[in-house]
C-alpha cells in the first residue's frame, strides 16, 4: 500500500493545471453542478431536496461583473463514466444523464426504459404517466409571478439602467414568441429550465442593473470570417438584453427571426424590452434548451463556456450555480442530481487530497450516501435489492471520479467498487 500523499509524489514535477481547448474538452466537463444536497433514504440518489435556507441568496454575491461573448455553439461535453447494466431492471436502456429515444422514458435515477419503473412516479421525460411527459410542463407565467421577478430586480440598485427597462411583462411578452420553453419534460423539469434562464440573467445582468456590457464598446465583436452575416461599418456587436448576446453571428440570425435588423441595428436590443427578452429567448431556445435535460452545468457550457469552463472563472460558475439552486428552492423543486454530475467544486490534483476528501464526505454525508464508504453499510438491506446497491455504487463511483482530475484519474480507472475506490485515494 502507499501513502495519500502518493499523488504529490507521482505528480509533483510534471502536473501543471492549464486551460484545456475546447477541441479536447469532450472527456471533462469543468462546469459542474456543485453541493447539490439531497435527504433520502441511503439506497435512492434522488429523492427530495433540503430546505434552503431563508438567506440562500446572501451567498450568490455577483462578482464583478464579467460579460462576454457567445459564440452561438454548443460544446456539448460528456463524461466518460462507469457503465453499470442493471440487470433487475426489465427493458431499460441505460443513459447517463437521459436524452432517451423516442418512446423511452426518464426515471428518477435518470435511466431510460419502459413500464412504471421509469414512466411513473418521478419520471423526468418522455411519456411519463402522469402529469409531465414530453407534452407536461407548467404555466410560465404562474412560476415567474410578478414577487419573483421583484425578488430579483430589487436587488438592482436604483441608478442601474435596466431598473425601469426589464420588466415581467416584457418577459411574458416575448415569452409568447417561444411556446417551447419551460414545455419539455414534467412540470419539475420544467421548473429547472426556467430557473436556469433566471440563474444566467441574473448573473450576466446583474439582477437587472446592466442592459449593455460593461465596457462592451471596446472589444472587437465582429468576425469578418462570417460572411453570412456581414458587419456593418459602424455598429458594434458587444452584449446587450438579459443574456448580452454579442458577435454579428448571433445579432444578425436572432435579428432575422424575431423581425428587427440586427446587423444595421444591434442597439434596438438595449432599447426596446419586448425584443431584448426575445434575443434572449432565441439564444436559449436555438443554444441551451436542448442541453438542459443533461444538468445546469451543461447550460453553463452552453452560454459561455469557453470562457468560464475548465478553470476559467471559477467564480462566475458558482455565482450562476448559487442562483440556479436558490431559484429552484423557491419554485420547490430539485436541482438535480445524476451521475454525471459534479458534486463538489473541488477536483483531486496532486497537491490537494485532504481538502477534497474533506468536501467529498461533506457532499456525501449531506445525502446519506457516505455510509456506503464507511463500512456502515456493507450489502443491500431489506426492502432494497441488489439492483438498488449497484445503482448508488454506480452512482457513487461517477460521482467521485467526476471530481478527480484527469491525471489523477488514470491511476485509479480499473475501480468499480465506490469503497475501493474511496479507500484507494486515502491510502
Amino acid at each position: 500500500m502507499f501513502s495519500k500523499n502518493i499523488f504529490k509524489i507521482i505528480f509533483k514535477n510534471n502536473y501543471k493545471s492549464k486551460t484545456m481547448p475546447l477541441t479536447i474538452m469532450a472527456k471533462e466537463q469543468v462546469c459542474k453542478n456543485h453541493n447539490i444536497f439531497f435527504l433520502s433514504s441511503p439506497f435512492y440518489p434522488i429523492n427530495t431536496p433540503l430546505p434552503s435556507p431563508s438567506s440562500h441568496h446572501s451567498f450568490s454575491l455577483l462578482p464583478s461583473t464579467i460579460t462576454s461573448p457567445k459564440n452561438g455553439s454548443q460544446a456539448l461535453l460528456t463524461i466518460l463514466l462507469v457503465g453499470v447494466l442493471l440487470a433487475a431492471l426489465q427493458g431499460s436502456t441505460v443513459a447517463q444523464n437521459c436524452g432517451c429515444a423516442s418512446g423511452l422514458c426518464c426515471n428518477k435515477f435518470g435511466y431510460c426504459g419502459t413500464g412504471n419503473a421509469y414512466c411513473g412516479d418521478g419520471c423526468q421525460a418522455g411519456p411519463c404517466y402522469s402529469s409531465g411527459g414530453s407534452s407536461g410542463g407548467v404555466s410560465v407565467a404562474d412560476v415567474v409571478t410578478q414577487a419573483f421577478f421583484n425578488g430579483i430586480i430589487n436587488q438592482a440598485a436604483g441608478n442601474c439602467e435596466g431598473k425601469h427597462f426589464y420588466t415581467r411583462a416584457a418577459f411574458l411578452s416575448a415569452l409568447n414568441s417561444y411556446p417551447g420553453f419551460g414545455k419539455d419534460g414534467s412540470a419539475d423539469q420544467s421548473k429547472r429550465e426556467i430557473a436556469a434562464f433566471f440563474a444566467h440573467v441574473t448573473h450576466e445582468t446583474g439582477h437587472f442593473c446592466y442592459i449593455n456590457e460593461i465596457n462592451g464598446a471596446s472589444p472587437n465583436y465582429c468576425d469578418s470570417s462570417n460572411t453570412q452575416n456581414p458587419c456593418v461599418a459602424g455598429q458594434k456587436y458587444y452584449g446587450r438584453g438579459p443574456l448580452q448576446i454579442s458577435w454579428n453571428y448571433n445579432y444578425g440570425p436572432a435579428g432575422k427571426s424575431i423581425g428587427f435588423n440586427g446587423l444595421s441595428n444591434p442597439g434596438i436590443v438595449a432599447t426596446n424590452a419586448d425584443i431584448s427578452f426575445k434575443t434572449a429567448l432565441w439564444f436559449w431556445m436555438n443554444n441551451v434548451h436542448s442541453v438542459v435535460n443533461q444538468g445546469f452545468g451543461a447550460t453553463i457550457q452552453a452560454i459561455d463556456g469557453a470562457i468560464e469552463c475548465n478553470g476559467g472563472s471559477p467564480s462566475s460558475v458558482d455565482a450562476r450555480v448559487q442562483y440556479y439552486k436558490n431559484y429552484c428552492s423557491q419554485f420547490g423543486v430539485s436541482p438535480g442530481d445524476r451521475p454525471g454530475y459534479f458534486i463538489t467544486p473541488t477536483r483531486l490534483r496532486s497537491d490537494n487530497y485532504d481538502d477534497w476528501a474533506s468536501d467529498i464526505q461533506l457532499a456525501l454525508e449531506a445525502r446519506r450516501k457516505f455510509e456506503f464508504l464507511e463500512d456502515t453499510i456493507t450489502g443491500p438491506q431489506p426492502p432494497y435489492t441488489q439492483s438498488d446497491w449497484n445503482t448508488v455504487n454506480a452512482m457513487l463511483v461517477s460521482w467521485i471520479t467526476n471530481t478527480i482530475d484527469p491525471e489523477v484519474k488514470s491511476t485509479l480507472s480499473k475501480f468499480r467498487d465506490a469503497k475501493r475506490l474511496w479507500d484507494m485515494s486515502s491510502w
